[in-house]
């Protein structure tokens, strides 16, 4: 065999046992993203004010939250790395490390939450909006620690090669976040009418619903791998995992920061233009999960290659591929059916116009978006 068609089918099997890690990522992430999509969407339906005000609140908190999910990635190198040289002890160590910066990093984000009211005035927001965006804000803040520690757990998890049990929580969550939001905004089944507010209080719980469904599902893992926390904590080992995540989370927060600065300058403009601006984000955000998933599984991929000392460069680039399969098909979709996608979160008519316009923008940087985060 000679040695070109070797390596198409080296690829080829590289592809495709990367795209087994990724697939339940993925659907995990856009499940993920999915919560996001129905929120925006049943905000939508109660006006154009409610929608923008609940924007308001997501880039206040999401600026920062963000981040501290990036600080977490740290974890992957050792854990990937550890587990491809069969070190256990080194990855049952590592999951305590992962857990006390989820703590530590948590106590910030959680005051973040609570400066959204006189952050979004110093902002020049419209002040019709920042009441309800500051009150939304400050019930998120609840499920910020539970967020981050569910978002340990799957990082440690997926570094072992385990996808699923993250994936199907998040399906799970979707529907849990359905009828949470249905019932708290609509005042059903004996629930209170809070609105808009409802939206937040939903997420909020479904945080602490997905952190408890997540332990049980990989309960044998955690079992197996856990240690007396007094054998396994070292302040050494969490500044291993700072060291790593720290680079990652700014390098993502750069990334959101950017749109969270659009977002600032759209609030300028009024509140039509800031809702049909976070149709569009959330459209865009909803595509980078493929990419982000097939990011992780690469992630996972490389980091047992490396630890176990073979060869990685084929399946790094065999990642970056698909990454741009995937984006190439969102980026068509958004260039040539704006209109109905938009239609998903409001039938506003002058959303609708700014957001029909918006979208096609949005096709031009999702190639580029996925290759620089895989």
């Amino acid at each position: 065999m000679s040695n070109a068609i070797r390596a198409s089918r080296n690829a080829r099997e590289e592809s495709l046992l990367i795209w087994r890690m990724a697939w339940p990522i993925v659907l995990g992430l856009v499940g993920h993203m999915g919560t996001a999509v129905v929120d925006i969407a049943m905000v939508g339906r109660l006006g154009k004010g409610a929608l923008a005000s609940v924007a308001l609140a997501h880039l206040w908190c999401h600026s920062l939250v963000l981040l501290g999910r990036g600080i977490l990635q740290g974890i992957d190198p050792i854990i990937t790395q550890a587990h491809g040289a069969g070190n256990k002890q080194r990855v049952a160590f590592a999951f305590q490390e992962c857990f006390a910066v989820a703590l530590l990093v948590s106590l910030p984000l959680i005051g973040w939450h609570f400066l959204a009211g006189p952050g979004l005035g110093l902002l020049q927001q419209p002040e019709s909006l920042i009441s309800d965006a500051a009150e939304f804000s400050r019930i998120l803040a609840l499920g910020v620690l539970p967020m981050l520690l569910f978002n340990s757990m799957r990082q440690c998890v997926q570094g072992l090669g385990i996808m699923r049990p993250a994936a199907y929580t998040y399906l799970v969550i979707i529907v849990v976040n359905i009828f949470l939001n249905y019932g708290l905004m609509y005042g059903k089944w004996g629930l209170p009418e809070l609105g808009a507010l409802g939206c937040a209080w939903s997420t909020s719980i479904c945080q602490f619903v997905q952190l408890a469904l997540m332990a049980w599902l990989v309960r044998g893992t955690l079992k197996a791998y856990w240690v007396s926390p007094k054998k396994a904590w070292n302040w050494l080992g969490v500044g291993r995992v700072l060291r790593f995540g720290v680079p990652v989370g700014f390098q993502i927060g750069f990334e959101v920061w950017a749109f969270v600065t659009t977002g600032v300058f759209i609030g300028w403009l009024g509140e039509t233009e800031l809702a049909a601006h976070t149709v569009a984000l959330n459209l865009a955000s909803v595509s980078f999960m493929m990419a982000l998933g097939v990011s992780q599984a690469a992630t996972t991929r490389v980091g047992n290659l490396i630890g176990a000392g073979e060869k990685w460069a084929q399946a790094a680039w065999c990642a970056v591929f698909l990454s741009c399969l995937f984006m190439s098909f969102s980026a068509m979709a958004f260039y040539f059916f704006p209109e109905s996608l938009a239609r998903i979160y409001t039938h506003e008519r002058d959303v609708l116009a700014i957001a029909t316009i918006l979208i096609p923008i949005a096709a031009a940087f999702q190639l580029f978006d996925g290759i620089q985060n895989v």
